[in-house]
């Protein structure tokens, strides 16, 4: 009798374990940038009162930003990964290269590229393939 119930708690152990799910992560984080950000980025608003503008230069393993305004931040060890088809999380530690600029800090953010445009989190407007001037040239504003 002893063996009997040793063996049907066996076996509901055995059951009890197989039938669990387990949650896997929908995508690992790999090191570097993807393919399909690499280069520079930019966007440039050409208003009278405030205009404004501001570019990423995206590279194999560093990013570098600069906005008008703000001081040219750094970004390294670099790590992304996939959120869907042309959508890119990228987490970084980020530091800024010129002096009495805020603290280094990591931050991750989410990068969607879209018809040959690249959207940052938040609302900001979209990032347009190549350099500043490029980029002001193929949108007429200057």
């Amino acid at each position: 009798m002893r063996k009997y119930i040793t063996g049907i708690l066996t076996a509901l152990m055995v059951v009890s374990i197989g039938s669990t799910s387990l949650t896997a992560e929908a995508a690992a984080w790999h090191a570097g940038t993807p393919k399909a950000l690499r280069g520079s980025w930019s966007w440039y608003a050409a208003q009278k009162v405030d205009p404004g503008w501001d570019t990423f230069h995206i590279s194999a393993h560093k990013m570098v930003s600069q906005g008008r305004g703000n001081p040219r931040m750094g970004y390294h060890k670099l790590r992304y990964r996939s959120l869907g088809h042309g959508k890119y999380q990228i987490r970084a530690y980020e530091r800024a290269i010129q002096p009495n600029a805020p603290k280094a800090r990591w931050v991750t953010e989410t990068f969607v590229k879209r018809h040959g445009r690249l959207k940052r989190t938040g609302y900001t407007p979209r990032y347009y393939h190549g350099s500043l001037q490029s980029v002001a040239k193929r949108l007429h504003l200057r």
